[in-house]
């Protein structure tokens, strides 16, 4: 009975357009391309991470159950020995903003801290 009141749970949240947890799953794509605009790619990035931001306005419910406010990618470059580029992305996988930061320093991205 709990696996079928989740599943309507997961059904109905995916009919009303809210993102599943996984922010790789979501944006991939969206950060691939624009990885492609450096002459880079989603597949040879090293040390990937992604994080989930989420907005903090009900107090009654745990962090991670807060609606998605946008997700982060995290990841470095071949040519990079140290450092890393971060993209910031809305809810809806939209670019916010490219930068490299730590050494790591791409031609044509920002570079320095978000």
């Amino acid at each position: 009975m709990i696996t079928f009141a989740a599943g309507i749970i997961v059904g109905i949240g995916l009919q009303l357009g809210v993102p599943p947890d996984s922010a790789a799953d979501v944006c991939a794509p969206v950060v691939d391309r624009a990885l492609r605009a450096y002459g880079l790619s989603l597949e040879v990035m090293q040390d990937v991470s992604w994080d989930i931001d989420r907005w903090n306005d009900n107090d009654t419910l745990p962090q991670e159950l807060q609606p998605i406010s946008g997700y982060r990618f995290y990841g470095r470059p071949q040519q990079c020995s140290e450092g890393r580029m971060t993209i910031a992305l809305t809810a809806q996988c939209g670019i916010t903003d490219i930068r490299s930061r730590s050494g790591c320093r791409i031609p044509g991205v920002r570079y320095g801290w978000l």
